[in-house]
């Protein structure tokens, strides 16, 4: 069910807003996004090496595991069945229906190494979901990329993309924007900001 409100984050799809409350709290409400526990969720996690310096390259890729730990944590403790995608020597799926399959994410996460060989668009490409909810977690915005999701959407997949970096450049903001006004959920999650107040 859609009752939840919370208050409009820059990015939220406008298609969300609950115009009727928003007029009574007179600032714009958004609905929360609540999935039915049947529905499946496929996360895609990017764990492409970073350009960065090394402590840069520590912050960003601890935040993308926290985050991918946090949304198949909520999603498990919901009774939302996840399939987590990665490239480690290979792509792998690992699906958490419940703890014990969580605590298993968790010990292959901790384990991580960031050194995929194929783009994200590969990934998304070679284990394709056409309905349902898509979160994809990257560190760099490629044009393929992009080209998939929108892909994905119009099959009537409701799609969320994660971007960590440092920061965005505007080659990144105009992408970030075209995928906004197409009805993707973007979220920028930069260097200083904290996941608690962005998922």
């Amino acid at each position: 069910m859609d009752t939840e409100l919370r208050n409009y984050v820059y990015g939220d799809n406008l298609k969300r807003i609950h115009w009727k409350a928003s007029a009574k709290q007179h600032s714009l409400q958004t609905r929360k996004m609540t999935q039915n526990p049947r529905q499946e969720m496929n996360l895609y996690i990017d764990l492409y090496e970073l350009k960065e310096k090394e402590m840069d390259k520590i912050i960003i890729e601890d935040k993308m595991i926290e985050a991918e730990l946090s949304i198949v944590k909520y999603s498990q403790s919901n009774g939302i069945p996840v399939n987590v995608y990665f490239e480690q020597v290979g792509t792998k799926k690992l699906r958490v229906l419940n703890v014990s399959d969580f605590e298993k994410l968790y010990k292959e996460s901790a384990t991580l190494k960031f050194n995929q060989k194929v783009t994200m668009n590969e990934l998304l490409s070679k284990n394709i979901v056409n309905a349902g909810v898509c979160i994809v977690l990257v560190n760099r915005l490629e044009d393929e990329l992009c080209i998939q999701l929108q892909r994905l959407m119009k099959k009537g997949t409701e799609v969320v993309l994660l971007y960590f970096t440092l920061e965005i450049e505007e080659k990144e903001k105009i992408k970030i924007a075209t995928l906004r006004s197409l009805g993707i959920c973007v979220r920028e999650i930069l260097r200083e900001d904290e996941l608690m107040d962005i998922l």
